[in-house]
């Protein structure tokens, strides 16, 4: 049964009432947010989101602050209740919504009495509380939330009552961006949470929509090996370009020596061999008439990537390498014909042998062994040097560091691409 998940997965995390949070893993959470995110309380997704309260008392926003809020409302509501207010709907017009069906079908078996969680996210320049009060007391029809909403207040109003909302601060911005990044960001935080969304209608004021080339697009990618295309159509890299990346090294050679007190750890000393391999592990095989690399993927910097000699990251050289690789290598036996290789082994060589084969660029942010403040503004100048040579059509950033630290990306990409 559907509720014997809820509750086991509950307890799996809780143990009982009194076990401490500390002990309870942050990736365990995600686990459960993402394979059932009705039977994910607030107090679990509390611990891996940096959220802010905002309530009836919050300060309203101050004249000209424009900035994006994004917010989670969150409702916890009795299966019986749920399920009483969504069949209302469907005799009120409401069924045609695919995503009713679900509840009603996922639902099913629950205890009539077990609690659920749905949430519905959002984006606001104004104070998100008065978002969800103004829903509440809404007297438009048409939209399903208000709808919703008003339903619950009128049979299960202490559901409103003990409702949240809350600004996801790690994502809110105080700068001015452009509508359709403000837009997807909003899609990344509804998709987090899955089935137990109540975001089920279509909108935003730069929403994207699907066209028939789009479904047309994703289904030939079914019939497209992406292993066989870089290996088949990409070229040799060419010699300025080769040139170009050995001077890049160097120049990380040239900073190294002249800063090693921030530069160099304790452990691992930069030598000929680690020059070496920065250059052989940025060169990339590129596009045919282009003379531009695929994708280059940045990490931070080499660190305790040596475990027993130097290597190249895609060479598995530590065990960030290898999760990622062995990603990549599932991927590749995914793509391929599932009636030719049912039952066939993951090759866990594969990625190694791409990036021998310079198919696999990788670069790092910090060209050496340790991170210090110091050496930010000189990572970037050399990482910017590093990728307008070779000119990737897509750059992949490891973690937050490398993404925040590679905002000047998009002028690369309009000046030189």
């Amino acid at each position: 049964m559907v509720s014997s998940h809820i509750v086991s997965s509950h307890e799996a995390l809780h143990g009982n009432r009194t076990t401490n949070f500390i002990r309870i893993r942050y990736q365990d959470i995600w686990k459960l947010l993402l394979a059932n995110p009705l039977g994910t309380p607030a107090d679990l997704v509390n611990t891996i989101f940096d959220l802010e309260l905002s309530t009836a008392k919050s300060p309203k926003p101050k004249p000209g602050d424009k900035s994006t809020k994004y917010y989670i409302r969150t409702y916890a509501i009795e299966v019986s209740q749920f399920r009483s207010i969504l069949e209302r709907m469907v005799e009120d017009g409401y069924g045609s919504y695919d995503q009713v069906s679900v509840w009603l079908k996922n639902t099913d078996e629950m205890e009539p009495t077990s609690t659920i969680t749905v949430r519905y996210c959002g984006k606001s320049t104004n104070r998100p509380w008065d978002r969800h009060y103004n829903d509440v007391m809404s007297s438009a029809e048409s939209s399903f939330i208000v709808r919703f909403l008003r339903m619950v207040s009128k049979r299960c109003p202490d559901v409103l009552a003990e409702a949240t909302v809350q600004i996801v601060t790690r994502i809110s911005t105080t700068f001015k961006r452009l509508a359709q990044d403000i837009d997807i960001t909003e899609q990344v935080l509804i998709v987090l949470f899955g089935d137990g969304i109540l975001n089920i209608e279509t909108g935003g004021d730069s929403s994207m929509k699907i066209t028939g080339d789009d479904h047309t697009a994703f289904t030939n990618l079914g019939n497209v090996n992406l292993v066989k295309l870089l290996r088949d159509e990409l070229r040799p890299c060419p010699p300025l370009m080769r040139q170009a990346v050995e001077q890049y090294a160097g120049a990380v050679r040239k900073y190294v020596d002249a800063n090693e007190s921030t530069t160099n750890s304790n452990k691992f000393q930069f030598t000929d061999e680690t020059e070496r391999i920065i250059t052989q592990q940025g060169t990339p095989k590129v596009l045919p008439g282009t003379s531009a690399a695929v994708m280059v993927t940045l990490g931070s910097d080499i660190g305790e990537l040596y475990e027993n000699k130097a290597s190249p990251f895609f060479a598995g050289a530590s065990k960030a390498s290898r999760a990622v690789s062995d990603c990549y290598n599932y991927f590749a036996l995914w793509e391929q014909d599932a009636s030719k290789t049912m039952g066939q082994d993951v090759d866990h060589n594969l990625v190694k042998s791409l990036a021998l084969d310079e198919l696999m660029p990788f670069a790092n942010l910090f060209g050496w062994f340790k991170k210090d403040p110091k050496d930010y503004p000189a990572a970037r100048i050399l990482l910017y040097q590093y990728l307008t040579a070779v000119k990737p059509m897509v750059v992949l950033a490891f973690g937050e560091l490398v993404s925040d630290n590679t905002s000047f990306l998009p002028c690369i990409l309009l000046t030189d691409f």
